[in-house]
């Protein structure tokens, strides 16, 4: 899927932690941009929480990369869902919750 939108907003967007890049393995150029973040039913609050949450800790080796295996991970506290389902449904308050302290939970592992 082709976004139409130019560089400059997908940029402005990625500062304003409205979407996130991540760069394929063994590359170290060619930055993609996860479909799911246009999706009309994504719970963009929850995202751009998260977006900021991963990016707080760059600094500690955490990456975007990880936000998206994060977000792709299937849990057993989501009742084997994956986590980006979640936030693509009417989730619960209590679910944004858990989700949340889920990504804390991975940063916190990640960042050891």
């Amino acid at each position: 899927m082709r976004m139409q939108v130019t560089v400059q907003a997908i940029y402005q967007k990625e500062n304003a932690h409205e979407f996130f890049a991540v760069v394929p393995p063994a590359r170290k150029r060619g930055r993609k941009y996860p479909t799911f973040l246009l999706d009309p039913k994504l719970d963009r609050m929850r995202m751009k929480e998260l977006i900021e949450l991963f990016a707080k800790h760059i600094d500690d080796g955490v990456t975007m990369n990880d936000l998206l295996n994060f977000l792709n991970a299937v849990r057993s506290e989501l009742d084997g869902r994956a986590t980006i389902e979640s936030l693509l449904s009417r989730a619960s308050a209590d679910e944004r919750e858990l989700v949340l302290r889920l990504a804390q939970e991975e940063i916190h592992q990640i960042s050891q």
